[in-house]
């Protein structure tokens, strides 16, 4: 999935840009930013990133992408407090099930290989109690970069992403200012 996202975007990479992802998207855009250095092409500026430990630490959720849709539902209710707004709704589940379990295999199929940290800034957020990423383990992005690194947590749960939603757009905006390659 990586090398295919390298090829869709290496044309817009002429330009100065930074990443942002969240939760698997956050192991998405690290992974593109190692391949992008690998490559010998032009790195992200920064990368933002929220709601995922760091990718080298291991797997303390349980694996759930094998089970069958019943049980899989369950396991979003129980282990990852998915609202049921979502669960019990058939048609919307018939929708993102697919998707959903496609997710869940990627992040618990991906291995961790070492490589040098990024020579790039990196802001990690979190939710406040997110049962996704700790705060600890968005501190352990740290040996990730030479760069420069902080943390920032926002009240709520895996999907302050929406209850957060101003703070966490101000935060990304504030970041990308102080890069003077973005400055008009």
């Amino acid at each position: 999935m990586i090398s295919l996202l390298g090829d869709a975007l290496t044309p817009y990479f002429d330009r100065p840009f930074a990443f942002y992802g969240h939760s698997i998207g956050a192991l998405t855009a690290f992974e593109l930013a190692r391949l992008l250095r690998r490559q010998g092409l032009r790195s992200p500026e920064w990368l933002f990133a929220s709601g995922h430990p760091s990718p080298d630490l291991p797997r303390r959720r349980p694996r759930v992408s094998h089970l069958e849709r019943p049980e899989f539902i369950e396991a979003m209710r129980e282990y990852f407090e998915v609202a049921s707004a979502l669960l019990d709704n058939e048609g919307m589940m018939n929708f993102v099930f697919p998707a959903l379990r496609a997710d869940y295999e990627l992040v618990e199929t991906y291995a961790y290989q070492q490589e040098p940290p990024l020579d790039i800034p990196f802001t990690l957020f979190g939710g406040s109690y997110d049962p996704e990423a700790t705060e600890d383990e968005l501190l352990a992005w740290k040996r990730h970069t030479t760069g420069p690194f902080n943390v920032k947590i926002l009240k709520g749960n895996h999907m302050f992403i929406n209850t957060a939603r101003e703070t966490l757009i101000s935060e990304l905006a504030n970041g990308l200012a102080r890069l003077p390659l973005l400055q008009p």
